[in-house]
């Protein structure tokens, strides 16, 4: 069971926190995505001025408002780095819908080996996506099947784009833009991989009393997200949360007034809509605030633990998730905080999921043997949109880079002719490469 007990800190919370703890759950460091504060709950050496701009200027005193806005991950094959994925918004005063949106997806760097253990950052906010057109935090990750590296998803705001990005022993890199028959608008919500890694969920309320709900399988080996299915529909107001079972069977989402809790096991997901909880119209007798259902987060212990979107000292708790139907026994105002709490659930990835039982045909993080024979890519220059001719139909990876040497794009290669679409990148000049050779390739992109 969780311990229960108040530690003063200088740091306030909103929406925006992750935290991290060593593998004998001792504290190492933690965010509010203004700032990283070490173990003794001070400001970590060259913690301080993350996500610059207008939005941690205003909030500096309260904490970021972006939900599931950062998540921490250790570096695989190392004991000491440790990786902050974040992202800022900024307020979108221009494009309809005026919200907010993402803006830039940043990494952090953490060596912990640094100033006595309390540990340094050591690269801040070095930038992995520049748009201002992402969707609003929703971060989450799942590890790769070697058991090794990290897969992190990002979508881009009201489209039908997600970024994969993978974290290895080389470092942060973008590995895909996939694009489905339906997108994500954005809004409040958030985002998790089941525990076992087979699926991707994703919760929006890009209005009040309106909701997105997607689903989709997913490949550990390749990132890739397949077999979307989606659930538009609208429904209380504009509040919700969303957990998965620790049997990845149940997912539970939350609509301010309302738990549901759908079958993922089944072949039409949303046809088994089942209602668990009702609000019981609670208000917490120290602050006259009610407590409605808001941001989710299963929990070590195996329970699902539910915020409230207004400040109390209490949690609600879905004591048995892997259970069917009322038989979960949602417990409303069941965890009662040692002090207040305003909307915050941290956000953190399953780390007890080990490598898949089945190996992949290749590790994501290593690189293959050299082969020899000669790459074209054409037109040149580009409109945004390439061909990739290899010679022969061979497995590869093709890389694409910006003039800075930074990893914009890698696509897994297995035909002679491949279409390579990159028409979301802006004019300039790129490199390419073929995992394995040496041989770089100058082409231009003019829309």
């Amino acid at each position: 069971p969780p311990a229960n007990y108040f530690q003063y800190t200088d740091m306030n919370f909103n929406d925006d926190i992750a935290i991290i703890s060593d593998t004998s759950g001792q504290l190492l460091f933690y965010t509010n995505g203004i700032y990283i504060a070490d173990k003794t709950h001070q400001p970590m050496l060259n913690g301080t001025g993350l996500n610059p701009g207008k939005e941690a200027d205003k909030n500096i005193k309260y904490g970021y408002i972006n939900c599931q806005g950062a998540i921490i991950l250790p570096q695989p094959n190392s004991t000491n780095l440790y990786y902050l994925i974040h992202s800022s918004i900024h307020f979108d005063l221009v494009d309809a819908p005026k919200t907010y949106k993402g803006e830039k997806l940043y990494y952090s760097l953490i060596d912990m080996s640094k100033n006595d253990g309390k540990g340094e950052v050591i690269e801040k906010n070095k930038v992995l996506l520049d748009s201002k057109k992402l969707d609003a935090g929703k971060i989450t990750a799942c590890r790769h099947a070697n058991g090794k590296d990290w897969w992190i998803i990002v979508a881009d705001f009201d489209t039908k784009n997600f970024n994969t990005f993978l974290l290895s022993k080389k470092g942060m890199e973008i590995k895909e833009k996939q694009i489905f028959n339906f997108g994500q608008r954005g809004g409040l919500g958030q985002a998790f991989f089941t525990p076992d890694g087979t699926k991707y969920v994703r919760f929006n309320a890009p209005y009040i009393y309106q909701t997105d709900l997607s689903v989709f399988d997913f490949d550990r080996c390749t990132g890739k997200l397949s077999n979307q299915q989606y659930l538009e529909s609208q429904d209380t107001i504009y509040s919700l949360g969303m957990a998965i079972s620790p049997n990845s069977k149940y997912l539970y989402a939350s609509y301010y007034t309302k738990i549901y809790q759908y079958d993922l096991e089944s072949k039409d997901i949303f046809s088994t809509k089942d209602t668990v909880a009702v609000y019981d119209g609670f208000i917490d007798p120290d602050f006259g605030f009610s407590t409605p259902f808001y941001l989710s987060q299963l929990a070590p212990d195996g329970k699902i633990y539910i915020s409230s979107n207004n400040t109390t000292r209490y949690l609600h708790v879905i004591q048995e998730p892997d259970k069917k139907g009322k038989a979960c026994n949602v417990e409303q105002h069941g965890f009662k905080l040692a002090k207040n709490n305003y909307t915050t659930m941290p956000n953190f990835p399953n780390f007890r999921l080990g490598a898949a039982v089945n190996p992949c045909n290749s590790v994501a993080s290593e690189e293959v043997e050299k082969v020899k024979y000669e790459v074209k890519i054409y037109p040149n220059p580009s409109d945004g949109n390439l061909i990739f001719d290899n010679g022969v139909a061979i497995n590869t990876t093709l890389y694409i880079y910006d003039v800075s040497g930074k990893v914009i794009l890698s696509q897994n290669i297995s035909d002679k002719l491949t279409p390579i679409n990159i028409s979301y990148l802006s004019n300039g000049l790129y490199y390419c490469r073929v995992l394995g050779e040496e041989n770089i390739i100058k082409f231009t992109i003019i829309h």
